[in-house]
């Protein structure tokens, strides 16, 4: 899509939105969990996410299921990559006889305009459809978080009245270049303190901004 960053960021900062709704206070009494979420800059060096919507949820709740809701959406943009490819060898074809053709045949031009037209409109699709499933999913989590925060200036953030057990703890984060979720599995039986960094971005749920 060639538009401006002005244009393209409102409709990717609505996932981030989702995330925020509703956020409840914490009980005084059970475990804490402080921790950090950093990306980073040009330079690869770290940089602090401020104002970064957290949340836990209960592992075994979530994992499978999470999963289930990222294979559908692979097993929809796979369906979307076939048809483009195939719009493609039709392009590939209808170009060849057209330089058969001495470049006259206006016909096979129209034809190969429109299928182009076609590729592109289909591109936008793609996005719009990966878009509205991130959205999905992040409302999804959000409606079983059992902790809800957001990171302070310093990119930091802190959970208190946390039961034992097993979590997913998720971080939605914009970057220049695409926005998606970062997702670290988490013990609270060992572990009172966490770090989320580009590392942990989730392989299937990101998107970039300018494809």
């Amino acid at each position: 899509m060639n538009l401006s960053r002005r244009t393209t960021k409102a409709p990717y900062t609505i996932i981030i939105f989702l995330f925020l709704w509703s956020l409840a206070g914490c009980s005084p009494s059970g475990l804490e969990l402080s921790g950090e979420v950093s990306l980073e800059s040009k330079s690869a060096q770290k940089k602090p996410l401020p104002n970064a919507p957290v949340i836990m949820v209960n592992y075994e709740e979530c994992f499978q299921r999470l999963n289930q809701r990222k294979a559908g959406m692979q097993m929809g943009l796979h369906e979307l990559s076939n048809l483009r490819i195939k719009l493609s060898d039709q392009l590939d074809s209808l170009k060849a006889k057209y330089q058969a053709g001495n470049y006259k045949n206006q016909a096979i031009k129209q034809n190969y305009e429109a299928i182009t037209d076609s590729i592109a409109a289909l591109k936008k699709a793609t996005k719009t459809y990966k878009l509205d499933y991130l959205k999905s999913i992040a409302n999804w989590l959000g409606s079983l978080a059992t902790q809800k925060g957001v990171t302070n200036t310093s990119g930091e953030f802190h959970f208190e009245g946390i039961e034992p057990g097993k979590y997913l703890l998720i971080c939605v984060f914009e970057h220049p270049s695409q926005t998606g979720f970062l997702i670290k599995p988490l013990d609270m039986n060992q572990s009172r303190q966490a770090v989320l960094t580009i590392q942990d971005r989730d392989p299937q749920l990101f998107l970039q901004h300018n494809d």
